[in-house]
């Protein structure tokens, strides 16, 4: 799941905050939606989420190739957790060397879950 916290109450009413909204309440084709304008105006947690939904086929249908372009244009701006579900993205893939670089990365930048899935690949 994306991201951690507690923030299922719209604060503002942005396009991100009725997303999260719409996905803490199941609403997954609301949340796509809300997601991706919000990620196409550059808000990256919007990205990351976009990226889970994609990755998953929730609200839609399942699509990794663009699931892994929303986390790479999140990870590109820091959104670790979108580093960590790429080298996911990647290793289920079967492309270990991609699958070590976005893991290193997110380990780099805090993800935990990330050092670990890094010591695992073979």
């Amino acid at each position: 799941m994306p991201g951690s916290g507690s923030d299922s109450n719209p604060r503002s009413g942005s396009v991100y905050d009725l997303g999260r909204n719409s996905y803490n309440h199941k609403d997954y084709v609301s949340a796509r939606l809300q997601f991706a304008q919000a990620c196409d105006a550059a808000e990256m947690k919007a990205c990351n989420y976009l990226g889970y939904l994609y990755a998953r086929g929730l609200g839609g249908d399942q699509d990794r190739e663009r699931a892994r372009d929303v986390y790479q244009k999140a990870c590109d701006h820091g959104i670790m957790s979108s580093c960590a579900s790429l080298g996911s993205l990647y290793q289920d893939a079967g492309n270990k060397d991609d699958a070590r670089k976005y893991f290193k990365k997110a380990c780099d930048g805090g993800v935990n879950e990330s050092c670990n899935l890094l010591r695992g690949i073979r």
